[in-house]
């Protein structure tokens, strides 16, 4: 997965998925990122969101806000070995 520039990105400020209603998240509630390859878990460790699938069993929801001045917003995901975007 690869995306235009942002200025600011964000894991949602409050829990996504509730575990008692089946629901589970692995990012870490909250935090700021600067790059989408080291994003912070729960664990300590970081996630590499232009890795997809990953994570398996869990849901997470980030925000990106894009530059301003960037004439358009974009993101794509690629299966280069399938040879579809």
């Amino acid at each position: 997965m690869s995306t235009s520039r942002f200025v600011y990105a964000q894991v949602l400020p409050r829990p996504f998925e509730l575990p008692e209603k089946r629901g589970y998240s692995r990012l870490k509630t909250g935090a700021q990122f600067e790059s989408l390859e080291e994003v912070p878990m729960v664990t300590g460790e970081t996630a590499d969101l232009t890795r997809y699938p990953a994570r398996r069993g869990f849901e997470d929801l980030v925000m990106l806000v894009s530059d301003a001045d960037a004439p358009f917003a974009w993101t794509a995901v690629a299966f280069p070995s399938e040879r579809f975007v």
